[in-house]
Formats: C-alpha cells, sequence, structure tokens
C-alpha cells in the first residue's frame, strides 16, 4: 500500500534526502578536522614536540614539516580555517574546496 501512496512516497524521498546530506556534511567536517590534525602534527613535528595526532605517520609527518618554515606552515592552517568558514557560508563549495586545496597543497 505505501509503495503507491505519493504522499508517502515523498516523505520517504525527503527523509533520504535529508539523511544523504547529513552524513555528507558530517564527513566533510570529519574530513576538514582530520586536515587540521595532521596540520598541527606537522607544526608539532617543526618545533620538536613529539605529542602526535596521528603517531603512526610521525617519520612522514616530521619529513614532511621540515621542507617547511613556521610560517609557512600557520599560513596553510588559517587557509583551511578560512575553507571551514567559507564552508559554513552560502559560497559554491566546490569551488572554496578547489582553491582552498590549491593553495593549501601547492608549494
Amino acid at each position: 500500500k505505501d509503495a503507491t501512496d505519493g504522499v508517502w512516497l515523498e516523505e520517504r524521498e525527503e527523509y533520504y534526502k535529508a539523511l544523504t546530506e547529513s552524513l555528507y556534511l558530517q564527513r566533510r567536517t570529519r574530513l576538514i578536522e582530520t586536515l587540521f590534525a595532521w596540520w598541527t602534527d606537522a607544526l608539532r613535528a617543526s618545533n620538536g614536540v613529539t605529542q602526535r595526532n596521528f603517531p603512526s605517520a610521525k617519520q612522514e609527518t616530521a619529513a614532511f614539516a621540515d621542507r617547511l618554515s613556521i610560517a609557512e606552515i600557520l599560513r596553510r592552517i588559517r587557509c583551511l580555517e578560512e575553507l571551514r568558514d567559507h564552508l559554513g557560508r552560502n559560497v559554491h563549495e566546490a569551488l572554496a574546496i578547489e582553491v582552498a586545496f590549491l593553495t593549501i597543497f601547492t608549494a
């Protein structure tokens, strides 16, 4: 019966649309927070701090951090903060992510 009820089908469609969007936003937020944690590890490595959010990647993070100055790491963290702020506003998401990633991950 419910499979042919138009109102029920519309309600289910809205439910799954909202659920999908919610899961996407959670995963996007988790990705950005993971990037913050990794860049924090890079900053710690460049300052000689042994504590890490990702201890299994300690050597790789330290090798990467050695190639950048502290000012450069902080600049990239600021770009990540700007991305998070932009995603909280009404901006074109794909463009904001592309610009931020190009700024953060290129020399």
